[in-house]
């Protein structure tokens, strides 16, 4: 696909939204020139509240916004495949601290699966937070605007989801994004008792959306190994989430990346004594790389990619996905069939497992042309694929063209649905609690001390 047609079909992704000429609210998604250096500068993700129905109506503020999208997007994946999108980046790594894992650890000890005392770990956590800025971040408005968590594979980091993150702050959104502990901006634990069992990342993300005041999360979109994460998430009664997009799904029983898998327990089992893991880590990342990984972030890649994939209780990640479909919550799923790390048929059998059977993957060629058409979502003028199949997307899909674009699309599509359904089951007082909001945003003046009060006196 041309670098021209590309560009086209990203239009796509912002053809329903209407430029609009309002003032532009100073403190949702914008960043501003103080807070940014050189060609940044002039990046500004605008979200506008332009009727009482609230956030469902957020536009782009003009279609500069939507050529800057396309200007990025573009710019990132016609680059290399060794290169990122990191050079141009919009949005800064900011960092926060907690302690996680403190129940995991207690109930090791009982076990004698840990034999040293550990009452939790402090985590100093590198992040990607698109909003809201430092005049508007106030807890009493967080709930009333779209936020978006996503979550990186296991060899990677927020550099994973940059296009995504990318397209949805431009929709509007909120997007979060942690680095797990030793990837990415997070350092390890000195002692590395955090082994990146799937119940530590998964007590560690609720920690760190706790650390943030964030009690809702409209779309949860993960990447890879962190569908590991995603799903126990989206089924919980603990959290509770608008939707899922899970890209390039990984395996719900032992794949060919893993294989032989009693091998590469063995090698990891090795790796947890220092020494040992001193000496394979190098040659592991050598390894890494000639197989293909990319956004590998540190020397201790190798040893967390192997504590991620062998730390997945298969049976518990089957069951638990098989109660999906029971949530009746949106869904997005997809894969490649040239993946190299992921065998095909077993992501078929899991989109199956998830409720979403063969005829209904809308599979795409190599030109990204459709070559099936599966079944489509609709919601009034919103609709969105629920399975989508690469012919030649490979693992990084969302790094590459032109499943690259098709994948933003439909993100964006999923999302746009998840907000309608979101506005249906607003209350009045709701929606005005969003026009206060976005008033006050323009005025910048401090936030009234109840809303409440104010929905009383109307």
């Amino acid at each position: 696909m041309s670098r021209s047609s590309s560009r086209l079909l990203l239009r796509t992704i912002t053809s329903s939204l209407q430029p609009s000429s309002s003032v532009l609210p100073r403190g949702f998604c914008l960043l501003s020139s103080a807070r940014t250096s050189g060609n940044l500068s002039s990046l500004h993700y605008a979200g506008l509240l332009t009727q009482p129905a609230g956030l469902l109506n957020i536009r782009y503020q003009s279609s500069s916004a939507a050529t800057l999208l396309d200007k990025n997007v573009s710019a990132s994946t016609s680059k290399s495949k060794s290169s990122t999108a990191a050079d141009d980046f919009p949005f800064p790594v900011k960092r926060v601290k907690f302690k996680t894992c403190k129940e995991v650890y207690q109930a090791q000890i009982q076990t004698g699966e840990l034999r040293k005392p550990v009452d939790g770990i402090e985590v100093d956590v590198g992040y990607i937070d698109t909003g809201f800025p430092d005049n508007y971040g106030t807890s009493n408005y967080a709930g009333l605007f779209p936020t978006v968590l996503c979550l990186h594979g296991a060899a990677g980091s927020h550099k994973d989801m940059a296009d995504v993150i990318r397209v949805l702050a431009a929709r509007g959104a909120r997007v979060l994004c942690p680095n797990f502990p030793g990837v990415g901006e997070t350092p390890m634990d000195e002692d590395y008792v955090y082994k990146h069992t799937t119940i530590e990342n998964n007590y560690f993300t609720l920690d760190f959306l706790s650390a943030l005041g964030v009690r809702h999360v409209d779309l949860v979109v993960s990447f890879s190994c962190g569908c590991y994460t995603a799903v126990p998430l989206a089924v919980s009664t603990r959290f509770p989430i608008g939707g899922l997009a899970m890209l390039q799904i990984a395996g719900h029983r032992v794949y060919k990346a893993l294989k032989p898998y009693w091998v590469l327990k063995t090698v990891v089992g090795a790796m947890k004594v220092p020494i040992v893991r001193k000496i394979l880590n190098p040659v592991s990342l050598v390894i890494m790389k000639m197989t293909g990984w990319r956004h590998i972030s540190g020397i201790d890649t190798p040893y967390i990619m192997g504590l991620v994939t062998t730390g997945v209780p298969f049976d518990s990640y089957q069951k638990v996905s098989k109660e999906l479909p029971f949530h009746r919550i949106p869904l997005l799923l997809s894969y490649s069939q040239d993946d190299k790390f992921m065998d095909a048929h077993i992501s078929q059998e899991y989109a199956e497992m998830v409720g979403i059977p063969k005829d209904d993957l809308t599979i795409y060629d190599e030109g990204g042309q459709i070559y099936q058409r599966g079944k489509m979502v609709t919601l009034e003028d919103d609709k969105y694929l629920r399975g989508i199949v690469f012919r030649k997307g490979g693992h990084y899909a969302q790094r590459r063209e032109p499943s690259n674009s098709l994948l933003l699309q439909n993100v964006c599509h999923l999302f746009d649905f998840i907000m309608r359904k979101k506005a249906e089951r607003r209350t009045d007082g709701e929606r005005y609690m969003a026009e206060m909001a976005a008033q006050r945003a323009r005025t910048k003046t401090l936030p009234p001390p109840n809303f409440q009060t104010l929905v009383q006196q109307r």
